[in-house]
């Protein structure tokens, strides 16, 4: 974390930022989080890719249809 106290009030503005980017180096994510967080995306976009080609090819091999045949059959009371 910057402490502006340790800035001379003489330093430039560039003198400010390279120190705020030197110290920002430290606060990189962990990479072993980074790689289960990737893996965790990559699984759900994974299923997600294959249920939407299995509806998909379903309705191309007709399996499905958009027209429904069957009626809705209410019992009465």
């Amino acid at each position: 974390m910057l402490r502006w106290k340790t800035l001379s009030r003489r330093c430039s503005l560039e003198d400010a930022l390279s120190k705020m980017l030197y110290e920002a180096r430290d606060a990189m994510a962990d990479r072993n989080g980074l790689k289960i967080v990737g893996a965790l995306f990559a699984t759900v976009m994974l299923v997600v890719t294959l249920a939407t080609w299995t509806v998909v090819k379903g309705y191309a091999d007709g399996v499905y249809s958009f027209e429904s045949a069957a009626v809705a059959h209410i019992a009465p009371r």
